[in-house]
């Protein structure tokens, strides 16, 4: 698991996979498997690391990314990662990051969901 894209608008998190621990490793193909802009991007040279471009009106929470998760022993696996709530129209995040918290899911290929 690792975090990719800035820490801007285009933050996520994705995941590698592989039946050996040491490799050879394959994007999951739900990468990235949290994000807040859902659009497909290929800009990690981009010196502008906010890339408000990516800013999605329809997510309460942005630049989400940056995230670990832990399986509870009921079962239950949570994924905590950053994000952050800007002002609109300015974009302007005056908290900071901020933390987030989703319960996970990982779906029958090994990809993952979240409630």
């Amino acid at each position: 698991m690792c975090a990719e894209g800035g820490t801007g608008y285009n933050h996520c998190v994705t995941v590698g996979r592989s039946k050996d621990i040491w490799g050879p490793y394959e994007p999951d193909p739900e990468n990235p498997i949290v994000t807040s802009s859902p659009n497909d991007s290929n800009e990690r040279r981009d010196p502008d690391h906010l890339k408000p471009q990516y800013f999605n009106p329809d997510s309460a929470l942005q630049k989400s990314g940056h995230a670990s998760y832990v399986d509870l022993p009921t079962g239950e696996t949570y994924l905590v990662h950053l994000c952050a709530r800007p002002f609109v129209p300015e974009l302007r995040c005056t908290l900071g990051r901020e933390t987030a918290i989703q319960r996970m899911k990982w779906t029958a290929d090994n990809g993952s969901e979240f409630t």
